[in-house]
């Protein structure tokens, strides 16, 4: 076996020897693994300007819900910086609704937040005819 042999058959064995999480370099490459959300409810493109308070400090945040379903929605603040505010307790204020829930994603294009109690579809259906960015589905 020639040297070179050798120390390919070396690194080769070092590096099966070396154990990486299950899918790590495929979520670093462009179209790798992809993280698959499932949701309850589907969700609508929309654009609706409201209000975020953070419950435990007063802060309000000025703001547009980009998306909206029965279960959560997708604020994003008007300020160009996000701050990650996971497991936060949120009140949205926006028309004549206040909702109440918890910011449960901290992503740039807004805050992921589920609502303490689920809007009935009426309303979404409503709210999506007047500020939605594509027809609601029948």
């Amino acid at each position: 076996m020639s040297d070179i042999e050798r120390h390919q058959q070396e690194f080769s064995q070092a590096r099966n020897a070396i154990k990486t999480p299950k899918g790590f370099f495929a979520k670093l490459k462009p179209g790798g693994a992809q993280k698959v959300i499932t949701r309850r409810f589907q969700r609508y493109d929309c654009c609706i300007v409201g209000e975020m308070t953070i419950v435990d400090r007063a802060y309000v945040l000025e703001g547009t819900l980009m998306e909206i379903s029965q279960g959560g929605i997708l604020f994003r603040g008007a300020s160009a910086h996000i701050l990650d505010r996971s497991n936060q307790r949120v009140r949205i204020a926006f028309e004549d609704l206040e909702l109440t829930g918890k910011i449960m994603a901290t992503r740039p294009q807004g805050y992921g937040i589920k609502l303490d109690e689920d809007l009935d579809l009426t309303a979404v259906a409503s709210l999506v005819d007047q500020y939605g960015l594509d027809e609601l589905a029948a």
